[in-house]
């Protein structure tokens, strides 16, 4: 059963963290560029297409840069997004791209500058290697099975042929 269409539009599952979190609780405070950055990162698992996704946030990370929307004075309350982002890291799985991501963003007392954001870039780039080396290899697989497929269907004809002969 689909979600009701209200839980959609303001609390949609795919932006729920099993620590309780909230998406939305991380990304308020944070700036236009980065927030939507890690809005990307958090639901790429979620929406079916996570190398789309992934490139979005790697496009976002650019355009923070250009712009510099990261600066501090962008920032609402760095502490709700410390203390929030601490209880995602702390649910999340060592090496996902969201904890390393929020590990990031945690570190030091003020928001990514632009070493930080150039190695955010960088795992987002390594996870989209990832999910291009899986897709390729979950592609080979069905087109292997699919010729066996074929080939035991094919077989199968033959069989029933020869029976009714």
């Amino acid at each position: 059963m689909s979600e009701p269409y209200n839980d959609l539009v303001s609390n949609p599952s795919h932006y729920k963290h099993p620590s309780g979190v909230e998406c939305k609780e991380i990304i308020y405070d944070l700036s236009g560029w980065i927030a939507n950055s890690v809005k990307y990162v958090w639901r790429y698992p979620h929406k079916g297409k996570p190398v789309e996704d992934l490139r979005k946030s790697q496009e976002c990370l650019r355009a923070a840069t250009v712009v510099r929307l990261f600066d501090i004075s962008s920032v609402f309350d760095y502490s709700v997004i410390v203390e929030k982002a601490k209880l995602v890291v702390a649910h999340e799985s060592e090496g996902s791209l969201l904890r390393e991501l929020l590990e990031i963003i945690l570190t030091g007392d003020t928001p990514p500058d632009m070493s930080d954001i150039s190695r955010m870039i960088d795992l987002i780039e390594d996870e989209i290697e990832r999910y291009s080396e899986y897709d390729k290899a979950m592609r080979e697989l069905y087109e292997k099975e699919m010729r066996e497929a074929e080939i035991c269907d094919a077989n199968m004809r033959e069989e029933c042929e020869e029976y009714r002969r």
